[in-house]
């Protein structure tokens, strides 16, 4: 661009200097109104939305405190008045939705998409990308009972920057034309005189005749210019046969200057380069070391961690197995036999059932010896201990089926232990594999926690052949994949709780394992980084589980994918795997 204007006549270089000087001071001025414009228009409607907010929230009292939806209601209506405002909602102190009326559709039944969270709302002024936030408290002299949610438009705003920016293109266009009119008029006076001496200059660059001459005709800093010239054409007329005289020697010595330069630049060149890759091989030697260091750190945690874990799983499995068998041999039998010698001794003092039910009656004679009231206490004793018996016997079985499910989950951590203490040495067993008997040992895990929080769980499993692939690393994906669904549908509040589990071929040839759930779902902008190393939506999470997995999923030859169509709409995780594993999985 500057090298084009350098070509331009001077008299045009004036009247684009004119010209832009003008456009520059315009736009000065027009991005400072435009600016103060926009901040004052947006302070007003603030202040006009806060002193709205206030003076409703004030009004809202007596309907909040007394549960007056109507005149709520009504009140809501009547903010409608002011053409900006959208949406107005009403939530209690306990973020339940006490009313709210959509100000574009006229009506009370809002969208629930529209309405905002309430655990989200802070009380003051939020702007967003076309609308306006204003969140206040509906309180009285001692306490808080609600919060009045205000949406306002912001359109007002960009319609009077518009219109401000078409007056500004107005106002340019006809200040524009004016300065160009003047400037065309005054560039006259300083183009003219170096029109003639660049003239001047033309005649003797063309006739080589330095006895040529200007005119000065004033003594401003353009007549200075034209005695300078003047001075330096004698000058040159005086020194051009010292010039022609040195003109044989300047050329070799300007072709020898100039390859010192080039050689010069050439090792400079070659140097910079040179420390430029050691510089970059420095940095990615150290970004190893620190990775190296950082893992090794990792790796001599995780197996202490391990171990002790190791050890404190074979005490927690010596108890269990304790009392399994405690409860294997609980006196609950002695308490049953002990019922049945008393029922039988009972038979045989009276082997008569209907004798005995006489001597049992309420009303038999007083004259009765006192060996049938002994008798009537042995039948309710050998009763009690009976129902007694019964209950302990129950109570065993669920107890040993509790302790033997604990013993299996304890087998299955110190499985899981055992692998990964292993996995620095050497690759996974590859065994058998039934997806499906492993999809139900992770259920199992889980079990009483589904059952308490209501999560329904839908199991939809095709009949497919086993894998040839390492079982404890495949369960511990699924395992993690029902905990994530598990705790994304208790953190929605959607009803049913539901999670499926599937098994399906594809056209690959592969098996596809899918766990979906109808959860609080993933926003679009995290599932390029859901598996990424540390990355977590859970407040307590830490980013460990999902990364483990695809890795794990990765290992075996096969890949860990997530779907989800946003917020409040569920994910769905698809695992799939080989039916048999290639050399390359074996040895990852």
């Amino acid at each position: 661009m500057i090298h084009r204007l350098s070509h331009l006549p001077i008299r045009v270089k004036l009247l684009m200097l004119l010209t832009a000087t003008t456009a520059a001071a315009l736009l000065a001025v027009s991005m400072v109104y435009i600016i103060n414009d926009r901040v004052v228009s947006r302070a007003a409607l603030t202040n006009q939305m806060q002193v709205l907010s206030k003076v409703t929230a004030k009004n809202l009292i007596a309907a909040v405190a007394f549960d007056d939806r109507e005149t709520a209601n009504e009140l809501l209506e009547s903010l409608t008045q002011e053409p900006a405002i959208q949406l107005v909602c009403i939530y209690t102190t306990d973020n339940e939705l006490f009313t709210a009326f959509d100000a574009v559709e006229n009506h009370h039944n809002v969208d629930p998409a529209r309405l905002p969270q309430p655990s989200q709302l802070a009380e003051g002024t939020h702007y967003l990308n076309s609308s306006l936030e204003q969140v206040a408290w509906i309180e009285d002299e001692t306490d808080r009972l609600g919060r009045l949610y205000i949406q306002a438009s912001t359109e007002s705003l960009q319609a009077r920057t518009e219109k401000n920016l078409l007056l500004i293109a107005i106002t340019w266009t006809v200040t524009l034309l004016l300065s160009m009119i003047a400037s065309a008029r005054l560039e006259r006076v300083i183009s003219s005189p170096i029109v003639e001496l660049a003239e001047v200059a033309n005649h003797i660059s063309d006739c080589n005749d330095y006895s040529v001459r200007v005119s000065k005709f004033s003594d401003d800093e353009i007549g200075v210019l034209y005695t300078s010239f003047n001075k330096m054409l004698a000058q040159i007329e005086s020194s051009r046969d010292e010039l022609k005289a040195a003109r044989d020697h300047l050329e070799d010595r300007v072709h020898e200057r100039t390859q010192q330069l080039t050689d010069t630049n050439h090792q400079l060149t070659n140097e910079i380069a040179e420390r430029a890759r050691a510089q970059i091989k420095l940095q990615e030697l150290q970004h190893q070391l620190i990775d190296t260091a950082r893992r090794a750190g990792m790796a001599d945690v995780a197996t202490g961690v391990l171990h002790n874990v190791g050890n404190i799983l074979n005490s927690v499995n010596v108890s269990a197995g304790l009392l399994q068998e405690r409860l294997r041999f609980s006196p609950a039998t002695s308490l049953r036999r002990s019922a049945d010698l008393l029922s039988t001794m009972q038979n045989i003092a009276v082997p008569d059932q209907d004798h005995r039910t006489e001597l049992l009656e309420p009303e038999a004679d007083e004259s009765i010896p006192c060996e049938v009231s002994a008798l009537s206490r042995l039948e309710k004793l050998s009763e009690y201990l009976g129902a007694v018996a019964d209950k302990c016997e129950n109570d065993s079985q669920e107890m040993y089926g509790e302790v033997d499910r604990l013993l299996s989950n304890i087998d299955h951590i110190k499985r899981i232990v055992s692998s990964q203490q292993s996995m620095s040495k050497s690759s996974g067993l590859i065994t058998e594999v039934n997806v499906a008997t492993l999809f139900f040992e992770a259920i199992q895990l889980h079990d009483s926690s589904l059952s308490t929080h209501g999560i329904e769980v839908d199991c939809d499993f095709i009949e497919h052949p086993t894998l040839q692939s390492d079982e404890h690393r495949i369960l511990q994906i699924l395992v993690n994949l029902v905990s994530n669904a598990k705790q994304a549908v208790m953190s929605s509040e959607r009803i049913p709780r539901t999670i499926r589990l599937g098994i399906q071929h594809t056209a690959e040839n592969r098996l596809q394992a899918t766990v979906k759930d109808n959860g609080i779902g993933i926003r679009p902008s995290d599932l390029d980084k859901i598996f990424s190393y540390g990355f977590t939506t859970k407040v307590d999470g830490h980013g460990f589980g999902l990364h483990a997995s695809a890795l794990a999923a990765y290992e075996l030859g096969g890949s860990l994918q997530v779907k989800s169509d946003g917020v409040g709409r569920g994910a769905q995780f698809v695992l799939d795997l080989p039916y048999h594993p290639s050399k390359q999985d074996n040895n990852a």
